[in-house]
């Protein structure tokens, strides 16, 4: 199912995909959805509407908490059959996750599953780690390996590199092929191998590709690696993967 938002600039379109991850993931990906001053102390909601597996519809309700100033999420039944995996790609690089099999530390049975994660341009590229790694882990942290790091990586494995490279063919412009090459050094003095694209003229390091290029190649990785981790978490706690993926994507 693909649904297309359209109109001018300004007209909404990013508040609405914003939205949208927050009643997926229980966060907003960037800066709150403040209201107007005026309207701080009033009642607001926020209201969406997610289908399960049995295309059922579960209600999310927001509302506006005057105190603490900011949504208070009303979550999903934990018996409902909302599985889905969801990638969030903002136009100004930023990048959300949400897994709905992630365990929750601290909290009761009666908590549901899942966790959201978001990542900078140059956090997916390059990775990221805790800036204290002995301070216990937060909502929305995380490390990783970076896709510089994984693509190099992954193209000695077989069935990641297989599952990437159809990604890559299906986003690719209409007659025009992305093809991942052969890991290759950059320049004197860096010792790292860097992950090329399969060229006319031979294999491009990716970080020298076309902006446009370099877009394309982050969206399809984000996909490609949300998924191996999600299928991993799955089989740690027992569960079959969730049967939906959900991209939201602000270009």
């Amino acid at each position: 199912r693909l649904n297309v938002l359209r109109g001018p600039n300004g007209c909404g379109k990013t508040f609405i995909l914003d939205q949208s991850w927050w009643a997926i993931a229980g966060s907003h990906s960037a800066e709150t959805a403040w209201p107007l001053f005026r309207d701080a102390g009033s009642l607001l909601r926020l209201n969406a509407s997610l289908r399960d597996s049995r295309s059922f519809p579960h209600w999310v309700t927001g509302e506006w908490s005057v105190a603490p100033q900011r949504w208070q999420h009303s979550g999903v039944d934990c018996g409902s059959e909302i599985e889905h995996v969801a990638v969030y790609v903002r136009s100004d690089g930023l990048y959300g996750f949400w897994e709905p099999f992630m365990p929750q530390p601290g909290r009761g049975d009666d908590w549901p599953l899942g966790d959201w994660l978001h990542l900078t341009e140059s956090d997916l590229w390059h990775g990221r780690k805790r800036l204290r790694p002995e301070a216990p882990p937060r909502k929305g942290d995380g490390m990783t390996h970076g896709m510089l790091t994984d693509l190099e990586r992954w193209s000695y494995n077989g069935e990641a590199a297989k599952k990437l490279t159809a990604m890559l063919d299906y986003m690719a412009p209409l007659g025009q092929r992305i093809e991942l090459g052969e890991p290759s050094h950059l320049k004197i003095g860096d010792a790292r191998d860097y992950p090329t694209l399969r060229t006319a003229r031979g294999d491009l390091p990716i970080i020298l590709a076309p902006e446009s290029v370099r877009r394309v190649v982050s969206i399809a990785y984000s996909l490609a690696w949300w998924w191996r981790e999600h299928t991993h978490i799955a089989k740690a706690v027992n569960r079959s993967p969730a049967k939906n993926l959900v991209i939201l994507c602000d270009d």
